[in-house]
């Protein structure tokens, strides 16, 4: 690995050389410490942006409902990477249809403490409707541009045009 990237301390860090971003996968299955995401925040240069995963407990578990605190907790979690947070990617279990009361509520709560980007990651193909776009466009979420997209259309991307995930 080291051959096919630059010197440091870590594998981020020389991940970092290489590359201006990466996905945290690894907070939907658990919740990381705000001194971790710090840590990884200052192990990388300044222009490096890191997207990080709502939990599964919020999307897959909760199914976006009664989640303030679980929310909470989060967005202040990664408001340790400071200027090096990039999206929050919220990806939606396959079985969780588009239900414009549910769905938007849960985008403006989500809007309520977090103002950055968030995209969001449908895989049922219920959210693929006009209806669905323009309510996340409303919220300022991009709908995820899917490779391989698991359903039709999943690999347009949707919601908001001022940026695409």
């Amino acid at each position: 690995m080291r051959g096919q990237f630059g010197e440091g301390a870590s594998v981020l860090a020389r991940y970092a050389t290489r590359f201006d971003a990466v996905e945290i996968n690894s907070s939907f299955y658990r919740p990381h410490l705000a001194k971790t995401y710090a840590r990884w925040a200052a192990a990388v240069p300044v222009h490096f942006r890191f997207s990080v995963k709502i939990p599964r407990a919020i999307t897959h578990d909760a199914r976006l409902a009664g989640v303030s605190t679980l929310l909470t907790v989060f967005v202040d979690e990664v408001a340790a990477l400071g200027k090096k947070l990039g999206p929050l990617l919220v990806q939606l279990p396959p079985s969780l249809p588009w239900e414009k009361a549910r769905a938007g509520t849960f985008f403006r709560m989500f809007r309520r403490r977090h103002s950055g980007h968030i995209a969001c990651e449908p895989r049922h193909a219920s959210w693929f409707t006009p209806d669905a776009t323009a309510m996340l466009a409303d919220h300022g979420v991009a709908r995820v541009a899917a490779d391989p997209p698991v359903v039709p259309r999943g690999d347009a991307p949707g919601g908001t045009t001022e940026w695409q995930y």
